[in-house]
């Protein structure tokens, strides 16, 4: 089961006035199946940038890692952060 599978990519995108609890809730699901799935890495994508900075701390929290950056990504000129970590199976 599940054999070949790399990663699992994930988007969480709290907009602003959006409920962030909703996506934590999203991240924790996804993390708690992942294993069973056979993924071997945990990938999610945010933003550099003021808005997403509870986002970016509770990726931190959870044990993800930056992996990855895309400079001037958004028009106002925040750059793309791939965060990661490694699946425990």
């Amino acid at each position: 089961m599940g054999a070949g599978r790399e990663c699992l990519a994930v988007v969480v995108c709290s907009a602003p006035g959006t409920s962030w609890k909703r996506d934590r809730q999203r991240v924790n699901g996804f993390d708690n199946r992942k294993s069973q799935a056979g993924y071997k890495n945990f990938l999610i994508e945010t933003y550099d940038s003021p808005t997403f900075e509870k986002a970016r701390s509770f990726y931190k929290a959870k044990g993800f890692s930056e992996i990855g950056r895309i400079e001037d990504y958004l028009p106002d000129g925040a750059a793309m952060i791939v965060f990661g970590k490694r699946i425990q199976n």
